[in-house]
């Protein structure tokens, strides 16, 4: 990920691969939240993933909602997980019209 110069766009990064327990497990969320002393209230999670959405259950957990992207999970799957939001792409304007409202913080992978 640091290859990516992901640095260059997030102040701090929480790799799951790094830790102990990772998604479905809240942990990385609730690490990142307090490593950047933000809301949940005002967070989100995007599940991206084509084989599992392991992010939606672990931010139901962690108590920040999650957006998933229909094109790469079946809706009905991503709602069965607890998605807050379904999007069919990132320009979504549901989704750019909430995302006005937040500053970016960190990214969690």
């Amino acid at each position: 990920m640091l290859s990516l110069r992901l640095t260059d766009f997030f102040p701090v990064l929480v790799i799951d691969s790094k830790r102990d327990r990772v998604k479905p497990f809240p942990d990385p969320y609730r690490k990142a939240l307090e490593l950047t002393d933000a809301s949940p209230d005002h967070t989100f999670i995007f599940e991206v993933h084509m084989k599992t959405a392991s992010a939606i259950p672990a931010g139901v957990a962690a108590n920040v909602p999650a957006v998933g992207l229909t094109p790469r999970n079946p809706e009905k799957v991503l709602n069965d997980e607890g998605a807050s939001l379904l999007v069919k792409k990132f320009q979504d304007p549901k989704l750019l019209s909430i995302l006005v409202e937040l500053e970016p913080a960190v990214a969690v992978f």
